[in-house]
């Protein structure tokens, strides 16, 4: 995992040996000190339980220690007995809610956590949005509308070799009042050839800006693209990448964006 600053790039949490791949990160920030969600997957991944959900912390954002060697997600019967990745994490009220993707053996789902601490987690372990062997629902991303009173899902479906970015609007905390559900970004350029997935979305004074995963098909290769909007419902692509693989620690590919002001 890479803190990149001033086109800096410094790495934050490194692995042992190659047995092991570090992904999805997602950090919040609580009482000055930074919260690094992740997930630790091993290469056998068609085997049970080998993705799960880790937490490190950090008061200055450049030495950091695990909370615990265990994970505070861990896999679990039914759909999500696989893998758990792709953490999301946003301060409703008083409590925390974390929303990820599950996957079985064949194909993935939405669910969600919450805290008071950001540490503790009561699972809702019946998925928010279910997955089926022909369209997969994954890399959530998730934000409170304070205009609306409403709870936003951006997600990833993918169906028929295509992949969406899509939106479900929810009026209640445990997601089961959806008043809207809308496809809202498409593949539409060479950037995106071969998918797009793992939105972030974040609100910046008036306007709501998105990063997310585009993989292109020939060459494949992961960049990460953005897109704008006035109300986090009808985007703006920008139709160049943002990022793209550079230097050592990304020269593949970059994907699964994800972005802290560290100064607030």
């Amino acid at each position: 995992m890479i803190n990149e600053s001033n086109s800096i790039k410094e790495i934050l949490i490194d692995i042992k040996n190659d047995r092991e791949k570090l992904l999805c990160p997602f950090c919040i920030k609580k009482n000055n000190v930074f919260h690094l969600f992740f997930a630790k997957t091993f290469k056998n991944l068609r085997g049970k339980n080998n993705t799960n959900i880790y937490l490190y912390r950090s008061k200055n954002f450049k030495d950091w220690e695990p909370y615990s060697n265990k994970p505070i997600i861990k896999t679990f019967s039914g759909y999500a007995s696989h893998r758990v990745l792709s953490p999301s994490v946003h301060q409703i009220g008083r409590k925390y809610y974390l929303v990820f993707e599950g996957r079985d053996g064949n194909t993935s789902s939405i669910f969600f956590a919450t805290s008071n601490n950001l540490i503790d987690w009561k699972i809702n372990f019946h998925p928010i949005i279910i997955g089926n062997i022909k369209e997969h629902y994954f890399s959530p991303s998730i934000l409170y509308n304070s205009k609306n009173k409403s709870i936003l899902i951006y997600y990833c479906q993918k169906k028929d070799g295509k992949s969406y970015i899509c939106l479900n609007e929810y009026t209640d905390r445990a997601f089961k009042k959806l008043v809207s559900n809308k496809i809202i970004l498409k593949q539409t350029n060479k950037y995106e050839s071969y998918s797009i997935y793992a939105p972030f979305v974040l609100r910046n004074k008036n306007k709501y800006i998105m990063l997310y995963s585009g993989w292109s098909l020939n060459p494949t290769k992961g960049r990460v693209m953005s897109a704008v909007s006035k109300n986090g419902f009808v985007w703006k692509k920008n139709n160049k990448p943002i990022i793209e693989p550079s230097i050592e620690y990304d020269i593949k590919h970059c994907s699964e964006p994800s972005i802290i002001d560290i100064k607030n």
